[in-house]
């Protein structure tokens, strides 16, 4: 997948927190940990915090494959609000 891939992903799955995922301006921090091979199953588990959004997608055996973070725009705090892990299992 590339970066765009990711990205629509990542704002699909902004939809279960409740976040327009068209919602402007914002920043995306990304990295990329490990390949993942077409047909994989990426296991998301995406999370609020005050000032952005953090998604993690794992490969089957656990390992991460992905990391990222999507900033409202301004600087950025580190109190989060409560909301927890949303899982979810994307198929790349």
């Amino acid at each position: 997948m590339n970066t765009a891939a990711y990205i629509d992903l990542f704002e699909d799955a902004l939809v279960g927190l409740a976040i327009d995922p068209q919602a402007r301006p914002v920043r995306y921090q990304l990295e990329y940990l490990r390949p993942a091979a077409s047909g994989v199953v990426l296991r998301w588990v995406v999370w609020q915090e005050a000032d952005g959004v953090i998604v993690i997608a794992t490969l089957p055996d656990g390992t991460p494959a992905f990391r990222s973070r999507r900033d409202r725009d301004g600087p950025r705090g580190s109190t989060a609000n409560g909301a927890g892990p949303v899982p979810g299992a994307i198929r790349s």
